[in-house]
C-alpha cells in the first residue's frame, strides 16, 4: 500500500511539473502601471490576443503609431523555429520563442534588418502572468539601431 501511495505521489508530481501556464486571452495595456520614462506611449503595443496550443503560440499584436494609426499583426510561433515577417517599411524581422524550463514564462526575441540591409532594432521580451492569469507582464529589453538601449516593464490586463 505504501509503495502504491509513493508511485501515485511521483506521478502527480510529474504531471504537475509538466503543467504549463496558458497565455490564451486578450490583453489590453494598463498605462497607469507603466513607467514610460522619456519614451512615448506608442513604443508598446496597445493590445495582444494570444491563442496557445501546447508550446505553440499565435500572437496578434496591435500597435498604434505616433500618428495614431492602428495596425494588427498576427504571427504563429513554435519553439525552436524562426518566424519571419516584413514590416510596412520593408524591415525584415526574425522572431524566436523559447519557453522557460518550468513553462511558466517564455522569451520572445526579435532581430531586425532594415530594408537597406543594415542592422535594425533588436529586442527581447520575457512574458509572464500574474494575478492568477489576469495580468500579463512583459519585461522588454530593446537595443535600437542607433545604439540607444532601454528597458521597460509593460503591464496588460486580461479582458
Amino acid at each position: 500500500m505504501r509503495k502504491l501511495f509513493f508511485i501515485a505521489l511521483v506521478a502527480i508530481a510529474a504531471i504537475s511539473a509538466k503543467a504549463q501556464t496558458n497565455f490564451s486571452g486578450t490583453y489590453v495595456i494598463n498605462k497607469s502601471k507603466i513607467d514610460f520614462g522619456k519614451a512615448p506611449e506608442w513604443v508598446l503595443p496597445s493590445a495582444f490576443e494570444v491563442v496557445q496550443n501546447g508550446d505553440k503560440l499565435t500572437i496578434s499584436r496591435t500597435t498604434v503609431d505616433q500618428a495614431g494609426k492602428e495596425t494588427t499583426r498576427k504571427l504563429d510561433f513554435q519553439p525552436g523555429q524562426a518566424t519571419d515577417y516584413t514590416t510596412s517599411s520593408g524591415d525584415k524581422n526574425e522572431c524566436l520563442v523559447a519557453w522557460a524550463g518550468d513553462h511558466s514564462s517564455f522569451t520572445l526575441s526579435v532581430q531586425s534588418t532594415k530594408a537597406d540591409g543594415s542592422a535594425g532594432q533588436n529586442y527581447k521580451e520575457v512574458w509572464s502572468l500574474a494575478d492568477n492569469g489576469h495580468t500579463l507582464i512583459i519585461d522588454r529589453q530593446v537595443a535600437q539601431a542607433n545604439g540607444m538601449k532601454y528597458a521597460i516593464k509593460a503591464v496588460y490586463d486580461k479582458k
